[in-house]
Parts: C-alpha cells; sequence; structure tokens
C-alpha cells in the first residue's frame, strides 16, 4: 500500500517536471544552438534510458530493501556507512538535478560562455563538440548514478558486497580519458583574433 502511494506520489511529480521540461523546451524552440542530428538525439534518448532507470529501479526496489542500505563505499568498494532507506532517495535526486541542468545547457548555445571567439565558418562544429561533450558526460554520470543505485540495494540485500574494486579506478578514468579527449578536441579551434 505504502509503494504503491509512493509509486502515485512519484509519477505525479514527474508528470509535473514533465510538463516543466515540455513548456521550458518550448519556449527554447527559439534556441541560437544547432539543431540536433540523430546520433545526438540518440545519445540524449540513451542518457534519459539511464536516467529513467534508475528511478523505476528504486520505485520497484524499494519495498523489497531492509531498512539499512549502504550510503557510501570506501576506494575498495566496500560500504562503509549505512543509513535508513529512506535515504536511497538522495541520489537520483541529485542526478535529477544534474540531468536537468545539462540537457537545459547543451539547448542554449549563448549558455555555454566559452570566452572563445571562433570562426563562424567553424562555430557550427564548435558547439557540436561542445554539446558532445555535455551528453557524454551525462551519460557517463547517469551510468554510475544507475549503477550505484542497483548496487546499494543489491549489498543490502546481501548479494554483493559493495560497488566492486575496479568501480572507481574505472569511473575517474573514463570521466578524465572523455575530458582529456574533448579538450584536446576543443583546442583544435582556433579564436578569432580581434
Amino acid at each position: 500500500m505504502i509503494t504503491r502511494i509512493i509509486f502515485q506520489k512519484v509519477i505525479e511529480v514527474y508528470y509535473r517536471l514533465f510538463k516543466f521540461v515540455e513548456q521550458t523546451y518550448s519556449a527554447m524552440s527559439q534556441s541560437d544552438a544547432p539543431a540536433a542530428t540523430l546520433p545526438e538525439k540518440a545519445a540524449e534518448l540513451f542518457a534519459f534510458m539511464l536516467f529513467a532507470f534508475m528511478w523505476l529501479f528504486l520505485i520497484w526496489s524499494y519495498s523489497k530493501m531492509p531498512a539499512q542500505i549502504p550510503t557510501h563505499f570506501d576506494g575498495a568498494g566496500k560500504p562503509d556507512a549505512w543509513s535508513d532507506k529512506g535515504s536511497s532517495f538522495i541520489l537520483p535526486v541529485i542526478g535529477s538535478f544534474v540531468y536537468l541542468q545539462m540537457s537545459f545547457v547543451v539547448r542554449l548555445k549563448k549558455s555555454l560562455n566559452t570566452s572563445k571567439k571562433v570562426q563562424v565558418t567553424k562555430e557550427e562544429a564548435y558547439y557540436r563538440t561542445i554539446g558532445w561533450f555535455i551528453r557524454t558526460l551525462k551519460i557517463l554520470v547517469m551510468g554510475i548514478f544507475a549503477w550505484i543505485t542497483v548496487t546499494s540495494y543489491t549489498t543490502a540485500i546481501g548479494k554483493t558486497d559493495g560497488i566492486g574494486t575496479a568501480f572507481l579506478p574505472i569511473s575517474v578514468a573514463v570521466i578524465l580519458g572523455v575530458v582529456t579527449y574533448f579538450i584536446v578536441r576543443l583546442r583544435k579551434f582556433k579564436p578569432i583574433a580581434l
């Protein structure tokens, strides 16, 4: 019964959030960012699927969770802090904020204050590269948050003993690799001499 009420409230909140996002996107239809290509739309869809999975998994697993769940993991991937199961919503709420911020920023070129004036002929490529950078980070962050959400549950019920020893080094290496890759790509754009 409680799970059903929670599920209904979450659906209601997401409906309101969806309406807000829809209104915001329609207001941004005069966006100065280049129109999204099919691969860019696919990347956005994949990020959204990870985002939705994180929430749907949490809603599904909440009634099955024990009273205490791991809320922090050490460098070796073992839980080192536990809290009540209500705290399982903290990470998805933070993930929602991050997801929405990245989704809005990628839509508005003027929000990408790069302090770098690029040659007009290469301006679209420059902003597409920044857009891919943000989309790639969004996919990685949503994937990391979804993984932590799932493994917190599986650790709490005793199926696993943490998020894994390779999680932290792999996550850091992949994020640093992506950031380095896009910084190198963005440095190829020459600024206009004023």
